[in-house]
């Protein structure tokens, strides 16, 4: 094999340019050097990556294939020289992420080499979920990684003239050199390569005169328009990363290089210095998420992809790294990327795909059939994916000018927008043509420094244009003509110094905006979001109620939280055989809090008892009490959000509701105003204010609600409500840490209301311990406190948490100002058995009160 390689080096280097030439000859070279350090030093050995990923069929098929069979299958590997390797390795720290600790290595030639384990052992983020499916089901996710993934990457990269770290796979020897790092890694199977930073003396990778990463980068793009990126070898880089299906492609993935002769000259002359690309750590190549359980898994993270001929959705695979790319390619027009992608389609030839498969061990060929070919119909889909990532970042453009004095000039022409920007009296250091077909909103930040921007042209463009000043003295002027003004806005006109920014760690350096009267990080103000909503829970009366939903918000510049939300959910109780749907909408006003919302219900689970009015009524379990009702209620109304968590609306509000009327019953008898139908219409005035943690642990809510409705409609006396309800959660730092919840209601309705409208306690959300709608009057008041006490914790099969409670609550109904027998109480204890969190709990209570002995309900009462 050695012969041979070197007979195929020799050729290339006297006859042949062909890039897949310099690929399988590279391959040659570094396998035949490989071999003979085997023959000098120490043997190789037979591992297999890993048997962990070994499944039956049927977990096959919820959890997909990935690439098991790769991981379990023996390769020979040769063992790490720690003593000739890199003229000689020290192991001086660990270092990682959340998946690897990874060993890092000084070598005796001046350069940093990083060790990474193929076998991932270090999710930190499962660390409360260990010895559960959970952790058992995001371990075997692990099995979508390629063992060897990274071997082949640099292949394309060296094909593409792109400066990469070359890796190597070896397994630790058992070493005394190791020291105090020799129990973790001795004996496993890993990749090495150059950590592409700058050595003490000479030059660093690819010849580069000065390395660093991408926080530094970000600080001199930030400072100066001297410092800028080859957008088109990052761009190279990127198409390869969605080539091989590589989403992991965050700040710390990539490294920045100064290379001659780009630097030759630059410093001298003041030009500008680019920053070449040097993408690192390709552990994602060829990522493949299978199973028929993952169209499930991406509803909640979408870049759960597969590795398949075709690609996937582009804009859920970039993930966070989507910031990074808005910001480095804004200056590269549609026209560079289709070049570039039909360059590399090109050169990316059969020999050089093939060459970048046989690069991983050879005992994996008779697996990497569907690889070669599905690689083969990516390559010739490429440049389909490079227009479909265009247009996902072509949307909506950011341009970010860094902290000097800027120019900026938006030209209208046409349908086409033209932005120019520049410093001082040179060339624009930024110039770039947007078409309305493929961008409907332009935002150009000019930070900090005394800037200028000017819109002038005239045209029929529909593309939307924001410049954004930022801390400095900005003159911004609108001399379009044509009706254009409208697609125009200026942000931070005149002496500015109140912008305040975060650690801006993504590229996106977008400053803080003014919400609820002070400034807060940025939101997402960009493209929507949907998500399913599933639950069930249980009601005294309603049985098990289960609820499915949707939940659709869209988001937009300086719109807080939000711009829209759509929101639809539907409830069944098995109880009463009923249902409850729900719609909310919610429209935000840019830079303001207000917002219009619109409320629609239709219910038959919200009345499904009545015994009369009075605090003393029958006690009686009969199905005579019962109530089959309809309810039907729309709500628009303007809102006004003073803080997070803080809302008041106000808006009119609409009624009609139809009771059953046909079966022999105590309303049908006692025929109440409002049965057996009833139309009202009237005026509500809502206000809440949350504050709390998801676990209901500490912080507290309040709610208030007033409505007044006229003579309208079935109302021939006016009347009206007030209602309020308070609760606050207090957890005390000591022993088993127990929560006191406490809550406290109140209601009353003034005039002759329907008795739907009636002041109610009983039921879950007052007095548990009773049936719903117990007791009716005017007024009704409620207390509640409840300790609980989380006892036990442990993981088997599922995470589960055990707690006890114990509650005393207390209520009655007011009518007509009597309200006989004093206060309802009782008093209850029990348990909690949690399933993930004390969040999702099934609750077993027992009150002495004899309407209901035993409660059993899913969650927390509130």
């Amino acid at each position: 094999m050695t012969h041979i390689c070197r007979i195929m080096t020799h050729i290339y280097g006297s006859l042949c340019r062909s890039p897949a030439l310099l690929a399988i000859c590279s391959v040659c070279v570094a396998t035949a050097a490989a071999s003979q350090s085997q023959k000098r030093d120490q043997k190789d050995t037979v591992v297999t990556a890993s048997t962990y990923y070994s499944a039956g069929p049927v977990h096959r098929w919820l959890l997909g294939d990935n690439w098991r069979d790769v991981w379990a299958t023996p390769i020979r590997v040769p063992f790490l020289d720690l003593k000739t390797f890199a003229g000689g390795l020290k192991p001086i720290d660990t270092g990682g992420s959340a998946q690897t600790t990874s060993l890092r290595f000084e070598g005796a030639d001046g350069r940093k080499y990083a060790f990474r384990p193929v076998y991932k052992d270090r999710l930190v983020h499962l660390k409360d979920f260990e010895n559960t499916i959970i952790a058992d089901v995001f371990r075997d996710g692990l099995s979508s990684l390629h063992p060897t993934g990274p071997l082949a990457a640099p292949v394309f990269l060296r094909v593409a003239g792109i400066i990469h770290p070359q890796p190597r796979l070896f397994v630790m020897p058992d070493d005394p050199a190791l020291g105090e790092f020799r129990k973790e890694f001795a004996g496993r199977l890993g990749a090495i390569e150059d950590r592409a930073l700058m050595p003490e003396n000479g030059t660093g990778l690819g010849g580069a005169t000065e390395l660093i990463d991408s926080e530094d980068l970000l600080k001199r793009i930030n400072k100066t328009p001297n410092d800028r990126i080859d957008a088109r070898t990052y761009l190279k880089a990127r198409l390869i990363d969605i080539l091989l299906n590589d989403y992991d492609r965050h700040l710390n993935q990539w490294r920045w290089a100064q290379v001659p002769p780009r630097l030759a000259g630059s410093v001298a002359n003041g030009d500008p210095v680019e920053w070449v690309p040097i993408p690192r750590d390709r552990d994602a190549a060829f990522i493949n998420h299978e199973g028929a359980l993952m169209p499930l898994a991406r509803l909640v993270k979408p870049n759960l992809v597969s590795f398949e001929a075709n690609y996937p959705n582009l804009r859920a695979f970039a993930g966070a790294v989507i910031d990074l790319d808005q910001r480095l390619l804004v200056g590269l027009e549609k026209t560079v990327w289709d070049s570039l992608a039909n360059w590399l389609k090109t050169r990316f030839t059969d020999a050089v795909i093939d060459t970048a498969v046989w690069s991983m061990p050879h005992e994996y060929l008779p697996l990497h059939g569907e690889l070669h070919a599905k690689l083969k119909a990516r390559r010739d889909k490429l440049h389909e994916a490079a227009d479909e990532y265009y247009r996902v970042l072509a949307e909506v453009v950011e341009i970010h000018a860094p902290d000097s004095d800027d120019s900026a000039t938006v030209v209208r022409e046409g349908t086409d927008v033209v932005v120019r920007i520049k410093t001082g009296e040179g060339r624009p250091w930024f110039e770039r043509r947007f078409s309305p077909h493929e961008t409907r909103e332009i935002r150009v930040y000019l930070h900090g420094g005394n800037d200028v921007a000017v819109v002038t042209g005239s045209g029929t463009s529909g593309i939307w244009v924001r410049v954004i000043g930022g801390n400095g003295s900005n003159s911004l002027y609108d001399n379009s003509s044509g009706g254009r003004s409208r697609l125009t806005r200026f942000y931070d006109r005149g002496t500015v110094t109140d912008i305040e920014y975060g650690k801006d760690t993504v590229f996106n350096r977008r400053p803080w905006v003014e919400a609820y009267g002070k400034p807060v990080p940025p939101l997402k103000d960009r493209g929507s979001r949907a998500s399913p909503t599933i639950g069930f829970g249980s009601g005294s009366g309603l049985g098990v109620v289960t609820k499915v939903g949707y939940d659709r918000r869209t988001y937009g510049f300086r719109y807080m939280p939000y711009k829209d939300r759509l929101a639809l959910d539907l409830e069944y109780s098995v109880g009463v055989q009923g249902l409850r749907v729900e719609f909310d909408a919610d429209r935000r006003i840019q830079n303001e809090r207000w917002h219009y919302m619109l409320e629609g219900t239709m219910s038959e689970l919200e009345i499904v008892e009545f015994r009369g009015f009075g605090n003393t009524v029958e006690d009686s379990d009969d199905p005579f009490f019962d109530v089959q009702q309809r309810q039907w209620i729309v709500r628009p109304a303007l809102g006004f959000a003073w803080g997070p968590g803080g809302d008041i609306s106000l808006g009119p509000i609409v009624k009609y509701v139809t009771t059953d009327s046909l079966r022999r019953t105590f309303i049908s008898r006692d025929r109440p105003l409002g049965f057996p139908r009833f139309g009202q219409a009237g005026l509500q005035l809502r206000a809440e204010q949350e504050k709390h943690d998801s676990l209901l642990t500490r912080g507290f809510a309040l709610e208030a609600v007033a409505a007044y409705y006229p003579q309208v409609w079935d109302v021939e006396n006016p009347f009206g409500e007030i209602s309020g309800l308070a609760r606050g959660y207090f957890t005390f730092p000591f022993l088993m840490r127990p929560t006191l919840a406490l809550r406290a209601g109140a209601k009353r309705v003034f005039g002759e209301m329907p008795y739907y409208e009636a002041a109610f306690v009983g039921g879950r959300r007052s007095l548990r311990f009773l049936h719903r709608q117990r007791f009716a009057g005017d007024v009704a008041v409620h207390g509640t406190s409840e300790l609980r006490v989380p006892l036990l914790r442990f993981n088997y099969f599922l995470p589960w948490s055990f707690g006890a409670i114990g509650f005393v609550e207390a209520g009655r109904v007011y009518n007509d100002g009597e309200s006989a027998n004093g206060w309802h109480r009782a008093y209850g204890y029990g348990g909690w058995i949690g399933l993930l969190s004390q969040k999702y709990s099934l609750q077993i209570l027992r009150t002495n009160h004899p309407d209901r002995r035993l409660i059993l309900g899913t969650g927390f009462a509130f």
